[in-house]
C-alpha cells in the first residue's frame, strides 16, 4: 500500500507508527482498488521450490497438495503469507490473479 503523496503527511504516519500508532495497513482511506495492485502481485509470484520460507519436506507437502488440487507446481503462481506461525501458501490463478487455494505448509 503506497503511502501518501503529500511529504508533511507521510512524516506524520511514519512518526505515529514509530510511536507506537497504526501504521498506514490499518487505515482504510489509504486503502487503494484491488485491481491497481495486479501488476505487482504478478511479479511477486513465485514457483513453490522458488519460495525460501518453507522447509523441503514442507514444499513437498504443499507441492502434493497442490496436484491434488489439479494446480500446476512449477509455474510462478503462489506468495507465502508469513506472520507469527509458520507461513502460509497463497496460489493464485496466474491469469486472472484471483486466489485459488490457500495451505499450510
Amino acid at each position: 500500500m503506497p503511502l501518501p503523496a503529500d511529504t508533511a503527511e507521510r512524516d506524520k504516519l511514519s512518526r505515529a507508527e514509530a510511536a507506537g500508532g497504526f501504521d498506514v495497513t490499518g487505515m482504510p482511506q489509504y486503502f487503494k482498488p484491488w485491481e491497481r495492485g495486479l501488476p505487482a502481485l504478478r511479479s511477486q509470484l513465485k514457483a513453490v521450490d522458488d519460495i525460501s520460507f518453507f522447509t523441503l519436506q514442507e514444499k513437498k507437502n504443499l507441492k502434493a497438495r497442490m496436484q491434488a488440487a489439479g494446480m500446476t507446481v512449477d509455474q510462478k503462481n503462489a506468495l507465502p503469507l508469513t506472520g507469527r506461525g509458520r507461513p502460509l501458501l497463497a496460489v493464485f490463478d496466474p491469469h486472472s490473479l484471483r486466489m485459488r487455494a490457500l495451505f499450510k505448509g
